[in-house]
């Protein structure tokens, strides 16, 4: 049986509440039904997933909550390409959303 703690208990809840937003955008960018409410709550999701994966470090969510981060990230740069910029650092490009 695996003990739980505060911090896994906190990260746990920050990986629901940032993967059901990520999974109900993504939704709306299949059904052609996004506003742009929705680009700042993704946005907020990515903060909270981030989050999530501090807390669960070191526990066995912790992969789930990576790809869940992964995930928020890739609907952000498909549904609200606008708001992605190609940035170079010392030769290394990267996308920022």
């Amino acid at each position: 049986m695996e003990v739980t703690s505060p911090r896994s208990e906190a990260g746990e809840t920050l990986l629901e509440r940032g993967s059901a937003v990520a999974k109900t955008v993504a939704d709306k960018l299949l059904t052609g039904r996004l506003t742009a409410e929705d680009s700042s709550q993704l946005s907020q999701a990515l903060v909270t997933l981030r989050s999530a994966t501090n807390y669960l470090e070191g526990t066995a969510r912790f992969e789930e909550a990576h790809e869940a981060l992964d995930y928020a990230g890739r609907v952000q740069r498909v549904a609200f390409r606008g708001n992605c910029a190609l940035h170079e650092s010392n030769g290394t490009y990267s996308q920022q959303c």
